[in-house]
């Protein structure tokens, strides 16, 4: 199964202070939704705890990511993979993209679930 997510916007801050922020993930990490831990492996990889949920169905994401590619200060990109509630999940790409006047953040995120948390073994 697919899930593609993909947005963006824009801040009116310079580029190199969005760039230096996005790619801390001591600063970054934190503000994202249901944050519970970060564990930082080396400088470009470390791996986020969070909490995730739909009904009564709970559960931790824990996603080992890289930084996978660093122009500063105008593009950076990340990939990750780990477990999701007892699926596997491979994040392709997560990346920021800065302008000239103002940073502007977008993300094309493309996650491939197997779907194991929901299928019998003889189903796989």
């Amino acid at each position: 199964m697919h899930i593609r997510f993909s947005g963006d916007f824009t801040v009116k801050n310079p580029r190199q202070d969005v760039y230096t922020f996005l790619t801390d993930p001591d600063r970054f990490c934190p503000i994202l939704p249901d944050f519970k831990a970060l564990t930082k492996d080396a400088a470009d990889h470390f791996t986020v705890t969070l909490s995730l949920g739909i009904s009564h169905i709970r559960g931790d994401a824990r996603i080992k990511m890289v930084l996978a590619e660093a122009t500063p200060p105008t593009r950076a990109a990340y990939t990750g993979r780990g477990d999701v509630i007892g699926a596997n999940v491979t994040c392709r790409t997560f990346g920021v993209s800065c302008g000239r006047t103002a940073g502007a953040i977008g993300e094309k995120e493309s996650d491939e679930i197997d779907r194991r948390i929901a299928s019998r073994p003889d189903e796989q």
